[in-house]
């Protein structure tokens, strides 16, 4: 279980209505159907009014496959340019999935984060039309990843491969490159067969597309 040692008290109950929340959207979309489910329906199974519902998420599909992407914290995306990485596009991947995606929730006991993931993993296959873009990096983020790598390229000149004058072609076809990784390692992550992390499944799938290109 997660430790709530020294959580201010209003931030341990607003941890618990959002783990609240999520728990009971997954659970009554995959027993119902994400059609065959209200806000209203939530509601009622998290014991909660429709505006305390609000206040936390801003729709149905938040509730059920979590927040849109977006960038960590400026310490996070410092930490990530001011440190050297021995591969830079696995490193993008790494923080894209962990830092960006961010599926661990604090206000979960580790086996409730592993069933909430296996349920939106589980809804996800069920209908691949719900919230298409919700888990993909999209444009904004896609920018801002480019513009922490030419930070990053401009901090560490030795970790460059092409010349200075191309440091911005350079960053986006690092970019491309990590997220077209993680596209595919999430939708090969989907299948009913696989049973790995999603980290493990976009590494894997570096390695794949640089098969294919060798």
């Amino acid at each position: 279980m997660t430790s709530n040692e020294h959580i201010p008290l209003r931030e341990l109950k607003r941890r618990k209505t959002l783990a609240a929340i999520e728990l009971h959207a997954t659970k009554l979309v995959e027993e119902r159907g994400f059609k065959n489910v209200t806000v209203d329906d939530i509601c009622a199974a998290a014991q909660i009014s429709k505006r305390t519902f609000f206040n936390y998420v801003d729709s149905k599909e938040t509730a059920v496959l979590g927040s849109p992407l977006a960038m960590p914290g400026e310490e996070v995306r410092e930490k990530f340019k001011n440190t050297k990485h021995d591969n830079l596009v696995l490193a993008l991947i790494d923080f894209i999935v962990i830092d960006v995606i961010a599926m661990e929730k604090k206000s979960l006991s580790s086996a409730d984060v592993a069933d909430l993931v296996e349920r939106r993993k589980r809804i996800r296959l069920a209908d691949r039309t719900i919230g298409l873009d919700t888990h993909y990096v999209q444009y904004e983020v896609f920018e801002a990843l480019v513009a922490l790598t030419v930070d990053y390229l401009t901090v560490h000149p030795e970790c460059r491969k092409l010349s200075e004058d191309k440091i911005f072609q350079e960053a986006l076809a690092t970019v491309l490159m990590a997220t077209s990784a993680v596209r595919q390692g999430f939708r090969l992550w989907l299948s009913p067969d696989n049973d790995c992390e999603l980290l493990d499944m976009c590494r894997e799938s570096l390695e794949m597309l640089r098969s294919i290109l060798s």
